[in-house]
């Protein structure tokens, strides 16, 4: 465990009261022990790597920790087997995405994102899909930003300001989407958007924000509709979504500027767990979890 972990991290409640409360761990379990069809992934994590793996640790859902014989560390990120079809196009979309983002990152940015050592797609002998990467360094913005001095705070919000001016200078399609690649990074295709907080499922690329608005609101009511309430109940939120919309119209007319309407690459889930920092400089580490962008 780091220092981070073992010290009490400053929060401040609604009041502005500060109060110290312990850091997420980094791992939620102790060493884990695979079942046989788990193990099969660690072998042939082995044989990509041409080391034995000695140990692993649990960060999170499919996600763990892997110590190999020469005693350094890799992250294995495993999805669990497809539910149905929908699932398992859902899954690739983001797997594939994600690998893609991280290689093209690498290459034409200085941002810094994990190293990919190896990739293996699911088939029916082997359902799980799974990437081996880098184990950056750092600890969660969470759990150290707290104990930072103002110096290092500040480089923090210096080095995250530099990472969204690259996202940002990143010559991208100019549609609302997600990305997938199919050359190694090399150049990005766009697909339909993966939203991160929604159940809504996107087939199309959006050309512009009025269409994606409305698709938001339709997806909306469709939910509205699923949804075991009254009659009276439902027709109340309708109608809290139609005023909604209408008001998005002036909203949105006075962005409508290109300079407003440029679209540029982010990363969808950039919160507090996915961002590493140095412990005693506060520079940024590492940008992680990339699925959804």
């Amino acid at each position: 465990m780091s220092d981070s972990e073992h010290a009490l991290v400053p929060y401040w409640d609604r009041e502005g009261v500060m109060v110290r409360l312990e850091g997420v761990p980094e791992s939620i379990e102790g060493d884990v022990h695979f079942d046989s069809q788990q193990g099969n992934v660690l072998s042939i994590v082995e044989s990509y790597l041409d080391q034995k793996i000695i140990a692993t640790r649990t960060r999170a859902v499919g996600l763990n920790t892997a110590r190999l014989s020469d005693n350094t560390q890799v992250i294995l990120r495993v999805s669990r087997p497809f539910e149905d079809d929908r699932d398992k196009e859902r899954k690739m979309q983001r797997y594939t995405g994600e690998i893609g983002i991280m290689r093209f990152l690498r290459r034409l940015s200085t941002i810094p994102v994990p190293e990919i050592y190896a990739v293996h797609s699911a088939s029916e002998a082997e359902p799980f899909n799974f990437i081996v990467m880098q184990l950056m360094p750092g600890t969660t913005l969470l759990n150290g930003f707290g104990l930072l001095d103002t110096d290092a705070k500040e480089r923090c919000i210096l080095t995250y300001a530099d990472i969204c001016l690259q996202l940002f200078d990143i010559e991208v399609p100019q549609v609302i989407a997600s990305t997938v690649s199919a050359d190694g990074g090399n150049s990005l295709t766009v697909v339909p958007i993966k939203y991160l907080k929604t159940s809504a499922v996107c087939h199309a690329v959006f050309s512009s924000l009025e269409e994606h608005m409305t698709f938001l609101f339709e997806s909306k009511r469709l939910w509205l509709e699923r949804q075991a309430l009254s009659i009276d109940e439902k027709a109340r939120q309708g109608s809290l979504l139609s005023l909604l919309q209408v008001r998005a119209v002036p909203i949105m007319q006075s962005t409508a500027s290109p300079s407003l309407r440029h679209c540029v690459l982010c990363h969808d889930d950039l919160n507090e767990q996915n961002i590493l920092i140095h412990p005693t400089d506060g520079n940024i580490s590492a940008v992680l979890d990339w699925e959804y962008h």
